[in-house]
């Protein structure tokens, strides 16, 4: 057990560094955890402000202006070149990095992060090889399900692949997050322009088994050598209207997932064996799809999940300080009990819109700058709700979701 990983900073000149394409969640669990925490994502909301010492962000947010911009280069190197000068400015005092979403098909930036100050959770080795071919291969070996899925080295074998499968395919990369580089195909003039597509930017294309079905994932914790599933979670996947740009584009969870036990339980048990088998340290998440009352492995996300602040209120926890001690080897000696449901939707821009101030919103997160322009398929804020009933919170968290488009002014 790694002895010097510290249960929380307490010298004023230390610090953690949240990396993540949005930062608030983790960035907000490390405070409450006691950490003096610095921040690099892609937006800059204001509440991560709040929570964070100081924040560098990819995009500069200032009211009356569109928060578009035009990239020259991915967006993960934007935020590995704003994490190296924050550990610049900070030299010597960042004790280590926090790894949130931006980075699971970037192995090399997780390795060269990891030189910056040691990385909390997986090894960028393990990132290397924590593709789906990878996971299916293990998954195949523990005789765990999860959908047909065949590698296209060339547009006619890609041609071939789907036609034997079926219509409708999903058209994929080894790796992906927040339904990126994921495509529903319905027939072979759709395939050849995804295959086209996703070749463009360098991976492999693979062919896959549409399952259509309930999402779910399950958030766990590991040691290295032992897994806990802590809850399953419900993922909210492609709804439209929460304006979500992409058919499978996460925005966001009901906690816990309610289904039968016996699927839940499944899912847990899957998902402790896999996450032994990788050598997972730290929280990461396996997604599913449930058809038939049968749960098949879509994917691994091995670092914090965009669940988390979902998580945290239905057991009452601390994501980050467990992770923590999951990293120092020690998992809950108890299961964590799950009490009343939270509910997370990521609002998605449907126009060119003014935001106007949501700060004083109740339930509200991820709070833009007031009178920001922003064009269709922007994100806008997230709704966050608990209480005791789902059905309840769920149409609390709708309703909300409601007045936040009411209040939203059409862009010229």
């Amino acid at each position: 057990m790694d002895t010097d990983i510290p249960y929380s900073t307490k010298d004023d000149h230390n610090f953690c560094l949240v990396i993540a394409f949005n930062a608030r969640p983790i960035a907000t669990s490390a405070k409450k955890a006691n950490y003096k925490v610095l921040a690099v994502d892609f937006f800059g909301d204001l509440d991560l402000q709040d929570v964070a010492e100081h924040v560098f962000s990819v995009l500069w947010q200032r009211k009356g202006y569109p928060i578009k911009r035009k990239f020259f280069r991915p967006i993960s190197e934007y935020m590995y070149l704003l994490a190296e000068t924050m550990a610049d400015e900070y030299f010597g005092k960042i004790e280590f990095l926090l790894i949130g979403s931006g980075f699971d098909d970037e192995p090399k930036i997780w390795e060269q992060l990891n030189k910056m100050a040691p990385i909390l959770g997986n090894t960028p080795e393990l990132i290397a090889r924590a593709d789906r071919l990878h996971l299916y291969e293990i998954a195949s070996k523990l005789g765990i399900t999860y959908p047909r899925t065949l590698e296209a080295k060339d547009k006619d074998e890609a041609t071939e692949i789907a036609k034997n499968m079926g219509y409708p395919v999903v058209v994929t990369t080894p790796r992906s997050a927040g339904g990126l580089f994921v495509k529903l195909i319905a027939n072979p003039d759709k395939l050849l322009k995804a295959y086209n597509e996703l070749r463009s930017s360098g991976k492999k294309i693979l062919i896959q088994e549409f399952i259509q079905g309930i999402d779910a994932s399950c958030s766990v914790l590991g040691t290295g050598k032992d897994c806990q599933a802590i809850t399953v979670t419900e993922q909210l996947i492609g709804i439209p209207e929460l304006g979500v740009p992409i058919p499978f584009g996460y925005c966001g969870n009901v906690v816990p997932f309610k289904n039968s036990s016996l699927i839940i339980e499944n899912i847990k048990s899957v998902s402790e064996e896999l996450g032994s088998k990788l050598g997972l340290k730290g929280s990461n998440g396996f997604d599913f799809v449930i058809k038939d009352e049968q749960p098949y492995l879509i994917e691994l996300n091995p670092r914090f999940q965009g669940s988390l602040e979902c998580v945290e209120a239905v057991t009452s926890s601390n994501l980050v300080h467990l992770h923590i001690e999951a990293c120092k080897g020690y998992l809950p000696e108890n299961p964590l009990e799950s009490k009343g449901y939270a509910v997370k939707m990521i609002l998605y821009a449907k126009q060119r819109t003014i935001v106007p101030n949501l700060s004083q919103m109740h339930h509200i997160v991820d709070v833009p700058v007031g009178g920001i322009i922003l064009e269709p398929s922007n994100p806008v804020c997230t709704v966050f709700v608990t209480g005791r009933d789902r059905k309840t919170t769920i149409e609390k968290a709708k309703a909300i979701a409601k007045n936040v488009y009411d209040r939203l002014v059409p862009a010229p």
